[in-house]
């Protein structure tokens, strides 16, 4: 959160009133969860949230006069049901306010748009998700060319998955797809460290956070490797899990010269300076143009 953690909110809005307060934290030590409480927070999860989970806290704290009665199919369908109900409801009242965010309250266009990458990630929408993360960073950078450009096909995009989900639950339940409510946890496939580097660049001009995290991911990998030729290992042998078995040991370890390259990148990924990380990489391919 800017300018304050949750601990801190909640103190504050204790101050006021005496809703239940849930943390949600990646944190489990007993320690961390009787601070919470002593901060003012009534209740905690833990993260990566599970979605029954989330529906049973809502369901043992929201007060009897706004809680709804599903009926007896809904209830039997389970918490999972009732969460993408509350998913296409909602998401499709964000929707509707974008276009005017979008010119009239940027911060309301941010902040609409990380609810959005949120909810969409959590029920396994991954493609909507990097979609409105690509808007919310360039939201906070200030690249609203980029935003007007993109915004359509968001919400067509965001249309025709709310349309997916609406069939899915018109189903009988035992027709449904169990996959979902389950996020898409594919690895990056196997690279060399030049397409790597390339896909990473890629990334960064696209504002794709999946595409940079994965790329990261697999070069930080490779960033621990010895050197081949010190370790005496033939040009066939492969020393990063992963990676093809054609491509050399030689080609896929990482000199001084590209861990500190690396080193940058991750940085300005992690503070959303996606332009600086493209000129990084274009750099880099400058220098190391092969003849």
């Amino acid at each position: 959160m800017p300018r304050m953690t949750g601990a801190e909110a909640a103190e504050i809005i204790r101050l006021h009133c005496d809703t239940p307060l849930i943390a949600l934290t990646a944190d489990v030590s007993d320690e961390m969860r009787k601070g919470f409480l002593q901060r003012g927070f009534t209740d905690f999860l833990t993260k990566p949230l599970n979605v029954t989970l989330l529906a049973q806290i809502i369901e043992k704290y929201i007060p009897a006069e706004y809680a709804r009665k599903p009926d007896l199919e809904t209830e039997a369908a389970g918490p999972g049901r009732r969460i993408l109900e509350t998913y296409i409801k909602e998401i499709r009242s964000l929707a509707a306010r974008l276009q005017d965010y979008a010119g009239n309250d940027r911060e309301m266009f941010r902040i609409t748009v990380h609810g959005i990458k949120g909810a969409s990630r959590q029920i396994g929408k991954i493609s909507v998700s990097e979609t409105a993360a690509a808007l919310e960073t360039a939201a906070v950078k200030g690249d609203f060319p980029f935003i007007h450009s993109h915004l359509d096909s968001f919400l067509r995009e965001l249309e025709e998955s709310l349309e997916d989900i609406e069939r899915e639950l018109a189903q009988p339940s035992g027709q449904q797809e169990k996959c979902s409510m389950l996020p898409n946890s594919g690895k990056a496939g196997s690279f060399s460290k030049e397409e790597l580097l390339m896909r990473l660049k890629k990334g960064f001009d696209a504002y794709n956070i999946r595409e940079i995290e994965e790329s990261l991911e697999i070069l930080s990998g490779m960033s621990l490797s010895k050197d081949p030729a010190a370790e005496g290992l033939s040009a066939e042998t492969s020393v990063t899990e992963g990676l093809p078995a054609e491509t050399s040991a030689a080609e896929n370890w990482l000199s001084d010269t590209e861990k500190s390259l690396l080193e940058r990148a991750k940085e300005a990924a992690e503070e959303l300076e996606y332009e600086k990380g493209s000129e990084l990489l274009s750099e880099y391919f400058q220098n190391n143009a092969r003849p």
